[in-house]
């Protein structure tokens, strides 16, 4: 394998409901021209899946926005000499829709990746596995696969993984989905780079996430991407590219006894330590709405450029205890066991055993 430097692009999100596309899409553009030293010096930059949040409606002003920022990505590759490759994503975010980088492929060397697969780059002299999420319902079953495609490429180990899932270490709950650290640590010579978790997280060669922007509240983590050098002779270095620009998420109390003016110098601290001028939302917790009645319309009105939500604090929550998880089971779904196990589910969300009876004849009926 050729010594070189690649960057991880990942869970940019765009179309999302929270952080505007317009404010994405700049802050791409933004952070391309800052990081440009270092970007367009790289040989290949990987995106490691979730672009999109959602399905998106070619009918509207972001889908133009996107649709001009990918092509100009892709440009910007061609004119660099940057090897792309886009993988696939969680299936209820992206829909495929990376595969759209691929109308502006022409003249260079560029690859949507939406299966699981092996890929030699012969440039480098680089073998590189690819895992999209969701593969497999199991982790397990995921990698037997990936033994068996080392297999038929006649491979004990691949130089990079890109992967876009979760490892015990960056979710740290009991889930079947999920990949484990060792299986894949002992197929990659180098760095396996994992999309899915939005938050920087690293486990010996495998490093997770960020996301490029933030995107909900509870999250105020560095975000951007990361930037890898690999090499069989001189020793591996990665490093992470803030994004400076990234959306800001906090949140204020409201009790019973705060008044309007109390709420607003909350709300100005915050604007105060907002010192770069970033997109800003604030989160306001209550006990009860009431609290909120007579304030929550005029601060609103007061500051027009923060986006506010409001939400009701769990007084469950305020005396919490660790939860255990138990392990997932699936459970197959047949003919002769729809029924019971559609009653079994929804004895646990409905309150009167005539609907349950009801939905049972409507189920056996049709």
């Amino acid at each position: 394998m050729k010594e070189h430097t690649y960057l991880k692009l990942t869970d940019i999100h765009l179309f999302h409901r929270l952080v505007k596309t317009e404010l994405m899409v700049s802050n791409l553009y933004w952070f391309m021209d800052k990081y440009n030293k270092e970007i367009s010096a790289v040989d290949i930059i990987y995106i490691a899946g979730d672009i999109f949040d959602r399905l998106m409606d070619l009918g509207t002003p972001e889908s133009t926005q996107i649709l001009t920022w990918m092509r100009d990505f892709a440009l910007y590759c061609k004119r660099n000499n940057i090897i792309l490759r886009v993988l696939n994503g969680t299936r209820s975010h992206d829909f495929n829709q990376g595969s759209k980088f691929t109308v502006f492929s022409e003249g260079m060397d560029l690859k949507y990746i939406d299966t699981l697969h092996i890929e030699h780059i012969e440039s480098l002299d680089l073998n590189v596995l690819y895992v999209p999420d969701e593969w497999r319902s199991k982790g397990s079953d995921t990698f037997i696969e990936v033994k068996k495609l080392l297999a038929e490429k006649g491979l004990s180990k691949v130089h990079t993984t890109i992967l876009h899932g979760a490892f015990p270490f960056s979710l740290p709950f009991l889930s079947e989905a999920h990949h484990l650290e060792e299986d894949y640590l002992s197929i990659t010579e180098h760095y396996i780079d994992v999309g899915h978790i939005h938050q920087y997280n690293t486990y010996e060669r495998i490093i997770s996430g960020p996301s490029f922007d933030r995107l909900s509240h509870g999250d105020d983590a560095d975000k951007g991407c990361v930037l890898s050098f690999i090499s069989d002779t001189k020793k591996d270095a990665q490093r992470l590219l803030v994004n400076d620009r990234a959306t800001l998420f906090k949140t204020v109390t409201v009790t019973k006894e705060t008044s309007i003016e109390s709420l607003r110098s909350k709300i100005e601290r915050v604007i105060k330590n907002n010192t770069e001028g970033l997109d800003l939302h604030i989160r306001i917790k209550t006990l009860k709405y009431a609290y909120l009645s007579d304030i929550y319309t005029s601060i609103k009105n007061m500051y027009p450029n923060i986006h506010f939500i409001k939400t009701l604090i769990n007084e469950e929550k305020k005396n919490s205890v660790p939860i255990s998880f138990s392990e997932y089971s699936a459970t197959s779904i047949t003919k002769d066991n729809l029924v019971p196990e559609f009653t079994k589910y929804l004895s646990n969300v409905a309150e009167k055993e005539d609907i349950l009876c009801t939905l049972g004849t409507i189920i056996t009926e049709n």
